[in-house]
């Protein structure tokens, strides 16, 4: 009886151990950018919501009860540079469809704004804010 609740204590251990550090991720938070246009038809949404639980979600307009869109993500790298902006390659996926996107971000200003860059073949090799994907966003 004791080994069964060792190895149950071990696991419980590792699994809120794994829940804390994927909660300490920079990137797991509400972004807001109400400068993009609100409306049925805009393409720039307000609010995205990366949790630590892999989930993202998206909203047309900050203030939306509900997302427009729901996915996974996966981060597949990171790391930080110089200046101390911390970057990130994310894997996300769009489940009803599986279809994939490719984000380059980069965290900056002292945790304070979130900006990137997507594509769906794979990640942009440069970080270009001209790019007609590129957004930035807040922290809320």
């Amino acid at each position: 009886m004791k080994p069964f609740l060792a190895i149950t204590l071990s696991v419980a251990l590792l699994i809120s151990a794994g829940i804390t550090l994927a909660g300490s991720e920079e990137i797991c938070a509400t972004w807001i950018n109400t400068e993009y246009h609100k409306g049925i038809h805009h393409r720039k949404l307000q609010k995205r919501i990366f949790s630590p639980d892999g989930t993202l979600r998206e909203y047309r307009d900050e203030s939306s009860p509900s997302p427009d869109w729901e996915g996974t993500y996966t981060i597949t790298e990171k790391w930080t540079d110089s200046e101390e902006n911390i970057w990130y390659k994310i894997k996300v996926t769009e489940p009803l469809h599986g279809s994939l996107l490719y984000f380059l971000a980069r965290i900056s200003d002292s945790g304070k704004t979130l900006e990137f860059v997507c594509h769906l073949v794979d990640y942009h090799k440069e970080f270009d804010p001209k790019h007609p994907s590129y957004r930035i966003y807040y922290r809320k």
